[in-house]
């Protein structure tokens, strides 16, 4: 009887899944161990932890684009979805990590990365209008509001309260000094 040998596709795709599989594994144990040391107060060891588990689910994710051959197997986008999401929550501890440090252009390089990869995030959504409002960036800060609208929980609405209020200061200050200036003569 003759067997036909399995097509080259197939043995790639295979792979493939073996190795979402395994970086999927090793980055979660990074995740975890990130989140041992940062309830441990070790921020710098659970920054470089979740590092690598970013770095793991970065180069994973963005080979998917290279790989024109690889077509998803059954199961597949079960683990390519896990993936995305351990991403961003990886991304989104960093943020938290930065925060504590007052590194806010940080915080928003990494939220804004969240959120290229998971737009609905509200972890990111709500860290990433913290950094603008501590950066006073209030055209980024209402973008966030406006992104935000969904999200129903007391650290969003106080984060939209620290909006207004520094919003109406703003305009407060920019009327104030136009009628100073419209009003000389």
């Amino acid at each position: 009887t003759f067997i036909a040998p399995e097509r080259p596709t197939t043995i790639a795709n295979n792979r493939m899944t073996s190795r979402f599989a395994a970086t999927l594994e090793r980055a979660q144990k990074q995740k975890d161990e990130g989140n041992t040391l940062y309830k441990a107060g070790q921020l710098q060891e659970a920054l470089a932890a979740y590092h690598a588990g970013h770095m793991e689910t970065k180069s994973m994710l963005s080979g998917l684009s290279l790989k024109s051959q690889y077509t998803p197997q059954d199961g597949d986008e079960a683990l390519i979805k896990a993936m995305k999401t351990l991403h961003v929550s990886l991304l989104n501890n960093m943020a938290v990590i930065h925060r504590a440090r007052g590194n806010w252009p940080r915080v928003v390089s990494l939220t804004t990365a969240a959120l290229e990869t998971d737009a609905s995030s509200a972890k990111a959504i709500k860290l990433r209008l913290a950094a603008h409002l501590e950066l006073n960036q209030l055209n980024e800060a209402e973008k966030d509001v406006t992104l935000g609208t969904s999200i129903v929980d007391e650290e969003m609405n106080e984060l939209r309260r620290r909006y207004t209020a520094v919003a109406r200061a703003y305009e407060d200050r920019y009327k104030d000094a136009f009628r100073g200036f419209l009003t000389k003569k």
